[in-house]
């Protein structure tokens, strides 16, 4: 059961992601492993989605999507040029032959008591049960109705979390036990740092800003939350990470300008969709993305590619917002469901 709830983990935070990603030829392995856990929330919610929908939704079609995944993962680290190259300069530096230069400031030092301090707090959670005054109660009756693809409608919270959690217990195929479950969402707030540290590396000179801007956001963050909150079931501390993730995509094409593909762009919309997928607040996030998309290249490209682009990007986007439409058409006039608003 350990090792099925350790592959659990993984698939629920790296593995979809890593294996899409992989057939990319413009990401460096860096942004396809800090990339990988915003779009895995997306890829295994569509996973499950259709899996439940089906009548599918079992541990040993999980392990069969996971070793496709696998499979996947592994063929393109042998055909990826990016990532071949990435395995090798890995080997270097286990040989001695490559060495990581480290500048390290004075910024550096709260930056390093933040993540000590929020990653001391996640971890001192592991394994303790959910409590009753854990949000993870509101969301653990929601993961389990859709163990047994029975999903129940919770009025306008996105389904997201519940999902992800309902992967964890199918996985080992077993609601009692809540360790692997629990630690699911240890990882998104401490992952948000390498998306700033990241920036930094292709946006040297606005360094200082960066990791000041780090420092303020990790200060808010352990305000708001505490010790605990962070860790017991809030959506916000994922939010914050899918957030993060978007400004991150949009430093990537507006700032960088770089020339990206068809299948990159409908990457860069299933990450974003992971907002909406989350919280609720998330749908004004993304909706913010494609809006400053056309606001920032109408003068820099034609009509046609422009509408092109901005067509691919938008077409996870019909996932989200036909939920929330459905959602507020059963509320609002067939008064069928509730609010949570």
């Amino acid at each position: 059961m350990f090792i099925l709830g350790i592959l659990g983990l993984f698939q629920a935070w790296f593995l979809p992601g890593l294996s899409m990603l992989s057939f990319s030829k413009n990401f460096r392995i860096i942004d396809i492993i800090i990339l990988s856990i915003p779009l895995s929330i997306t890829l295994n919610c569509l996973i499950i989605f259709t899996l439940v929908f089906f009548n599918l939704y079992d541990q040993e079609n999980l392990l069969i999507i996971f070793f496709i995944e696998l499979i996947f993962l592994l063929y393109n680290c042998f055909k990826n040029e990016n990532l071949k190259k990435a395995i090798r300069s890995f080997e270097g530096f286990l040989r001695l032959k490559k060495k990581i230069n480290i500048d390290f400031d004075i910024f550096d030092i709260p930056i390093v008591f933040f993540l000590l301090l929020i990653s001391f707090f996640g971890f001192k959670t592991i394994g303790e049960v959910i409590n009753v005054g854990d949000a993870l109660v509101s969301y653990n009756p929601w993961s389990l109705t859709w163990f047994e693809s029975e999903p129940s409608d919770y009025g306008l919270y996105p389904p997201g979390l519940s999902i992800l959690m309902s992967l964890i217990y199918k996985m080992i195929n077993n609601t009692s036990v809540e360790f692997f479950t629990r630690a699911l969402v240890i990882i998104y707030p401490i992952w948000i740092f390498l998306f700033f540290y990241r920036v930094i590396s292709f946006l040297p000179k606005y360094k200082i800003f960066i990791k000041l801007s780090l420092i303020i956001s990790s200060y808010i963050f352990i305000f708001i939350f505490r010790n605990y909150a962070m860790f017991i079931g809030y959506a916000e501390p994922i939010l914050f990470l899918t957030s993060v993730c978007t400004v991150f995509i949009m430093i990537k094409i507006f700032i960088l300008e770089k020339n990206f593909e068809s299948y990159e762009y409908l990457i860069f919309g299933l990450i974003v969709i992971s907002n909406p997928i989350i919280k609720q607040t998330g749908f004004f996030i993304s909706s913010v993305f494609p809006l400053l998309f056309f606001i920032f290249f109408i003068k820099k490209l034609s009509l046609k590619k422009l509408f092109s682009k901005l067509s691919i990007i938008l077409i996870p986007f019909v996932i989200p917002y036909s939920w929330i439409a459905l959602k507020l058409i059963k509320i609002y006039l067939l008064e069928t469901s509730d609010t949570n608003l």
